[in-house]
């Protein structure tokens, strides 16, 4: 009588023991319930996504001049102007690293 019961306490234990859960399933609990992962995860994609934001140029800046006076003696009467501004390329590269 003793034995059969040994043996049913050490195969409930050994059943109770196969029921927890595997280290990686309580970490992956832990970061879908942790407010603060959640919040530093979400700044660090909205970072990355800044930082992108701004690795394109600007809109270019187009003018154009008209110029008063007698043509024979100035030339032309108009000057057109296009200008884009950059920024240094290691800006762009270091922009990328992140």
């Amino acid at each position: 009588m003793r034995t059969i019961i040994a043996s049913f306490l050490l195969l409930l234990a050994a059943s109770a023991a196969e029921a927890q859960n595997t280290i990686s399933d309580v970490l992956q609990s832990v970061a879908q319930n942790n407010r603060s992962l959640q919040a530093n995860a979400q700044l660090t994609k909205a970072l990355r996504e800044g930082a992108y934001v701004g690795n394109y140029l600007q809109n270019p800046s187009v003018q154009y001049d008209y110029l008063f006076g007698s043509p024979s003696s100035l030339g032309k009467s108009g000057e057109l102007t296009v200008s884009q501004a950059f920024d240094f390329p290691t800006v762009y590269s270091n922009k990328n690293k992140l």
